[in-house]
């Protein structure tokens, strides 16, 4: 059942694209035609289904302009810009680029997509360092407090070295006798800390 149900499906969009009522057929501007549905990466059998419809309902056509119009229009669906930028931006290429544009095409094409991949990775690569830079600057402020903290702790070495010498000083000497004199820390000195 959901066979049939997709293919009627599939066969009346087929035949919806290719019928094309009488009046448009006889306002087509067949060079327009081609050119824009070329500019588009239609290839020119698939331009033709729509001129062979009207063809079929005995209307005049041109095959030549639709032809010259269709050329004119994969030239510029097929350039070395507009290959680029597809290339660029992940467009799926289309087949109707003929023979003698097809190299260049995909060349420009296939430079349009090294070009993303590069730039994609160049963006992660800068995101990157600028985690690392976040994390070094992190890292210098932590050395910059462990800079304050390291002199500050000399300071109070040197203070309680100063201290212990002076202590020292008045200290009895091993084998020394008994001195009457008492105990004077030196003026001036603080001992506080």
């Amino acid at each position: 059942m959901k066979v049939v149900l997709l293919l009627s499906i599939s066969f009346f969009f087929s035949v919806s694209s290719q019928a094309i009522s009488t009046s448009k057929c006889e306002k087509m501007d067949w060079f327009e035609y081609g050119y824009t549905e070329a500019k588009k990466g239609v290839p020119l059998d698939k331009t033709k289904k729509t001129l062979d419809s009207c063809k079929k309902k005995e209307i005049q056509v041109s095959e030549e302009e639709l032809g010259r119009g269709w050329r004119k229009g994969i030239e510029k669906y097929c350039g070395d810009f507009n290959a680029y930028q597809m290339g660029k931006k992940g467009k799926k290429k289309s087949k109707a680029c003929p023979l003698d544009l097809k190299n260049s095409f995909f060349e420009r094409y296939t430079l349009g997509q090294a070009v993303i991949k590069e730039e994609k990775a160049l963006d992660r690569i800068k995101s990157k360092l600028g985690g690392v830079y976040k994390k070094k600057k992190g890292l210098e402020s932590k050395v910059a407090s462990t800079d304050k903290e390291i002199e500050l702790l000399e300071r109070k070495k040197t203070q309680l070295e100063v201290k212990l010498k002076a202590l020292t000083a008045n200290a009895p000497k091993k084998g020394s006798s008994n001195s009457s004199r008492p105990y004077a820390p030196n003026k001036g000195m603080d001992f506080s800390n």
